[in-house]
């Protein structure tokens, strides 16, 4: 017998079932690897992240009510830059599409949050092997091409602007988000000194 189609689709992003970790109550995801079948899951929305980490409220941040619990955590997390470097690449070999619920207390902290998302890590130039020319171009292209297969949705929906009602400021943070992708990508081959012809390098890349 045929297990049922439970997939659904939100914003163009589809989930094979409607069943999402919600945010806050479930961390980043990775932590109850060993508890549960992640891809098992539609999605997860991650706990959010805001421009620099938060510690949170101190103790106590909890207490018990009659019909319930009352929580002030006060919105701790790791921050972007760690979220990226730290459980991004642990999230990356599940298949389940992986939603980054993002906060800030100005629309520029956003802004900047979105930026850190889709810009090409320094770490990824750095683990690239040594050699020639030839060797860190094909290591590239390699990594390149693994992440646009591995993140294609996510990266499609960051960059169709129909969900964001063609934000400007947006835009314009996805426009330098991938110029400084391409001069990271000339950083790892060998070429960033070179002036001539720099703007048809990067829109090759």
């Amino acid at each position: 017998m045929n297990s049922p189609d439970c997939s659904v689709q939100v914003c163009g992003i589809r989930f094979q079932n409607p069943v999402l970790a919600a945010s806050g109550t479930f961390a980043y995801g990775v932590e109850f690897s060993e508890l549960v079948d992640l891809n098992a899951l539609g999605g997860i929305v991650t706990k959010g992240l805001s421009k620099e980490p938060i510690h949170g409220n101190p103790a106590p941040r909890l207490w018990e009510a009659q019909s319930g619990m009352i929580n002030s955590v006060g919105l701790q997390n790791i921050g972007v830059r760690a979220f990226v470097a730290q459980k991004l690449p642990a999230l990356r070999k599940y298949r389940i599409p992986i939603i980054a619920n993002v906060f800030g207390y100005a629309a520029e902290d956003y802004l900047e949050v979105v930026r850190v998302m889709v810009t090409v890590p320094g770490v990824a130039v750095e683990r690239l092997p040594a050699g020639d020319l030839r060797t860190r171009v094909d290591a590239s292209v390699t990594w390149f091409l693994d992440v646009v297969s591995r993140h294609r949705n996510s990266w499609l929906a960051a960059v169709t602007a129909g969900g964001m009602g063609h934000d400007p400021d947006v835009a314009l943070v996805l426009t330098g988000a991938e110029e400084v992708a391409a001069d990271s990508v000339l950083v790892a081959v060998g070429l960033a000194d070179v002036t001539a012809y720099r703007a048809e390098l990067r829109g090759m890349i």
